[in-house]
C-alpha cells in the first residue's frame, strides 16, 4: 500500500507542477522547436520516478541494436500501464506515443501528452485512425520516432499468446521508410495489473529487437507485417524464460 500512496502523491504533485512548466515551455516554443523535446525529457523523468517508486527491478537488453540516426517505429507487446511508463522513459530520441483516446479526457495528463505530441486514436473511428497513422508517418519522415502497441489494448490472457497486431500500424514505417524496432516486455503486469489496485515490486525485462524496414521483410510478410513482428516479439518473450 505504501508504494501506491507514494506513487499517487508523486503523480498529483508532478501534474500540478507541470502546469507552469508547460506554460513556460509553450512560450519558449515560439523561439525554438526544442521545447517539446524538453517536455519529453521531463515526462520521461516523471515516468522513471514512478517505476522506481513501484519497485521495478529493470533489466534492459539489446540497447546496442537501437538505430543511431533517424526515426524508428517502436512496436511492443502490451500487458500493463507500466509498458508505457517504463518503455517511454528509456527512449532517448524525440519520440511520440499513439494512445487510446480515453487518456485525452484525463485533466492535466492530457495536456502533458499533447505537449509532447502524443496522438489519441479512437479505435471505433476508422477514418480518424487512418489520419493519425498518416500524421505519424509524416512525423517519422521529419525524424520523430513513434511508440505504439499494435495489439490495440492490453493483453490480459497468456503472455505468450499476443493479440493480433494491426497491420495499419506499420503504415507509419511504410510511408516514412523508417525501421521498425520490436520491444518485448516481461513482468510489467505483475507490478500492478495482477493484484491491482496495489503495486508490488518485481523484475521487469525489456528487450529491444533488431531494427528492420518493411522492405527488408520476407515477401510473404510484406503485406502483413503485423504477423511478422508479432512472431519476433513472441520469440523474444520465450527467451525471457518467465
Amino acid at each position: 500500500m505504501l508504494r501506491l500512496i507514494l506513487a499517487l502523491i508523486f503523480v498529483v504533485v508532478y501534474l500540478i507542477v507541470s502546469l507552469p512548466i508547460m506554460l513556460i515551455l509553450w512560450i519558449v516554443r515560439f523561439f525554438t522547436p526544442k521545447a517539446a523535446y524538453a517536455m519529453q525529457r521531463i515526462v520521461q523523468w516523471a515516468f522513471s520516478v514512478v517505476w522506481h517508486i513501484a519497485g521495478v527491478k529493470l533489466e534492459v537488453r539489446g540497447t546496442d541494436r537501437l538505430p543511431r540516426d533517424g526515426a524508428a517505429l517502436f512496436v511492443a507487446n502490451h500487458r500493463s500501464f507500466f509498458d508505457v511508463i517504463v518503455g517511454y522513459s528509456l527512449l532517448k530520441r524525440r519520440t511520440i506515443i499513439i494512445s487510446k483516446d480515453s487518456f485525452k479526457k484525463v485533466p492535466i495528463l492530457n495536456l502533458n501528452m499533447m505537449f509532447i505530441g502524443c496522438k489519441f486514436i479512437d479505435r471505433k473511428n476508422l477514418r480518424q485512425g487512418v489520419e493519425i497513422i498518416k500524421a505519424c508517418g509524416e512525423e517519422a519522415k521529419a525524424g520523430t520516432s513513434v511508440l505504439v502497441f499494435p495489439e490495440g489494448t492490453r493483453n490480459r490472457g497468456d503472455a505468450l499468446k499476443l493479440l493480433p497486431f494491426h497491420d495499419g500500424t506499420f503504415m507509419i514505417a511504410q510511408r516514412s521508410g523508417c525501421p521498425v524496432v520490436p520491444m518485448a516486455f516481461t513482468g510489467t503486469a505483475e507490478i500492478f495489473e495482477a493484484h491491482k489496485p496495489w503495486l508490488k515490486a518485481g523484475k521487469v525485462i525489456l528487450e529491444f529487437g533488431e531494427p528492420e524496414t518493411i522492405a527488408e521483410l520476407p515477401k510473404e510478410f510484406k503485406k502483413h507485417p503485423g504477423n511478422y513482428f508479432s512472431e519476433v516479439i513472441t520469440g523474444m518473450l520465450e527467451k525471457h524464460g518467465r
